[in-house]
C-alpha cells in the first residue's frame, strides 16, 4: 500500500511502511487525543487527522527541533534553505551528480564535527541554530542515525532536504497545533492518561544503540506495568520474535509483515520484517484478520 505522507527527516526505526495501518487504526479508535510517547521524527503524528496531538521525546534535541518549528518556523526554514545554497549551489553553480553532492556533504559535516566550526558556541547557545543543525544532520547522515555520513551508495542527501523544504510549510502548520513535551515515558503517560486519550508507543528497539536514550529490559517491564493500568487506549508496536518482549508482554494482538527498506543497493530482493502489535481496544479490520489468519505458533 502506498500513500502520500509528510516526512520531516530520516530517522532510524521510522514507521513509513506501517504508516497506512497505524493511521487507519488510530483514526478508527474514536480517541480525541493521541500522545506520541516516543515521538522521534514525528512521522506518525505528522500524518494523523482529526485528533489533537501531544508529541513527546526524552531527547532534548528532538524536543528543541519541534519547539523551534512551532515557535520560530520562518527563521528555521530560512536557515535550512541557506545551508542548502551554501553546500549545493556554491558560487551559484548547481551540483547535479549525487556522488559529488554526497562527498561535499560528508566532508562538510566531518569538518564541522571535528570542532573546527567557527560558530560552534553560537550554535550551542541559539536554539534555532541547534534545531537546524539537528534537522540537517539527520537528513544527510547514513540511515538517519545522525552520526555517520552518506556514501555514494545512498540517495543524494540533497533530495531528502529538498523534500523537507517542499513540505515544510505543511509540517509547520501541523506542529503549530501540537502540545510538546520532553518527558520520560512514565511521566508523560501519567500526565495525560484519560479515557479520551490514545497512547502510541514505539519504544527504542531492544538491543539497538541507535538513540541518545535507549531502552533496557527493566524499561520494558515498567512500560508493561504502566499500560496495564491506563484508563486510555494504547497501541504498542515492536519487532516480532524477540523472546524478552513476548516474555514481558505475552502474545501479540496481531502480527504484520512489512517490506524492509534497509538494503544496501537495489540488487537484493526486497525483504520483509514482521511486527507485533499490542492493543487494549478492538479494531474491526485487525479482529477479522486475527480470526481468519492467526498464525499457529507458541510463545
Amino acid at each position: 500500500m502506498t500513500m502520500d505522507y509528510l516526512r520531516l527527516m530520516k530517522y532510524p526505526g521510522a514507521k513509513t511502511a506501517m504508516l497506512p495501518e497505524l493511521t487507519r487504526i488510530i483514526g478508527g479508535s474514536g480517541c480525541k487525543v493521541v500522545v506520541d510517547v516516543f515521538g522521534g521524527s514525528g512521522l506518525v503524528s505528522l500524518n494523523l487527522h482529526g485528533v489533537s496531538v501531544v508529541y513527546n521525546d526524552l531527547d532534548p534535541e528532538l524536543y528543541n527541533l519541534f519547539l523551534q518549528i512551532k515557535n520560530n518556523s520562518s527563521r528555521l526554514k530560512r536557515l535550512l534553505i541557506q545551508r542548502m545554497d551554501e553546500l549545493f549551489h556554491p558560487g551559484g553553480k548547481e551540483i547535479l551528480q549525487n556522488r559529488s553532492r554526497n562527498e561535499i556533504v560528508r566532508k562538510a559535516l566531518i569538518q564541522r564535527a571535528s570542532s573546527g566550526h567557527s560558530n560552534k558556541y553560537e550554535t550551542k547557545s541559539d536554539p534555532v541554530l541547534r534545531a537546524e543543525e539537528t534537522l540537517f544532520r539527520f537528513n544527510v547522515s547514513f540511515g538517519g542515525l545522525g552520526k555517520t555520513y552518506s556514501t555514494d551508495r545512498e540517495k543524494s542527501p540533497a533530495r531528502y532536504i529538498e523534500k523537507t523544504i517542499a513540505q515544510y510549510d505543511m509540517i509547520s502548520a501541523r506542529v503549530h497545533n501540537w502540545r510538546l513535551e520532553n518527558l520520560d515515558f512514565r511521566s508523560v503517560v501519567e500526565k495525560y492518561d484519560s479515557s479520551e486519550v490514545l497512547f502510541y508507543l514505539d519504544p527504542p528497539y531492544p538491543g539497538k544503540e541507535w538513540y541518545n536514550f535507549n531502552f533496557r529490559d527493566d524499561d520494558f517491564r515498567e512500560l508493561k506495568l504502566l499500560i496495564d493500568r491506563v484508563a486510555g487506549q494504547y497501541i504498542l508496536n515492536v519487532d516480532d520474535n524477540i523472546p524478552m518482549i513476548t516474555g514481558i508482554f505475552g502474545r501479540p494482538t496481531f502480527l504484520r509483515s512489512y517490506p524492509s527498506n534497509n538494503r544496501n543497493d537495489g540488487s537484493r530482493p526486497e525483504e520483509s520484517k514482521k511486527k507485533a502489535f499490542y492493543m487494549n481496544f478492538d479494531d474491526p479490520v485487525s479482529s477479522k484478520d486475527i480470526k481468519s489468519k492467526r498464525p499457529r505458533r507458541s510463545y
